[in-house]
């Protein structure tokens, strides 16, 4: 089981500190796991990390929704852009 070790800065994995717990760094082949309704937080190229929810199923290994907090509206992750996504670390622990 993996364990995650508080820290103020980010471990090798992208681990980062978050209220609640802490958000898991997900690699490409990890989008499928994702399921609609739940919290995760994006940065894209050149913008701060945002927060949000997958919007529907993960169904393309490339490109998925989410609807932004705060209404910032919905926004298309795609692959090629190489975002980076976390997702709570405890979410992931009671799936498996």
């Amino acid at each position: 089981m993996m364990q995650l070790i508080p820290s103020y800065t980010e471990s090798q994995r992208g681990d980062v500190p978050a209220i609640g717990g802490f958000l898991q760094a997900l690699v490409d082949d990890d989008w499928r796991i994702l399921r609609e309704g739940e919290p995760i937080a994006v940065q894209r190229l050149g913008e701060s990390r945002q927060t949000g929810i997958v919007d529907g199923a993960v169904e393309s290994p490339n490109a998925f929704w989410v609807w932004l907090d705060d209404g910032k509206g919905r926004i298309l992750l795609h692959r090629e852009d190489k975002p980076r996504i976390w997702r709570r670390a405890s979410d992931n622990l009671q799936r498996q």
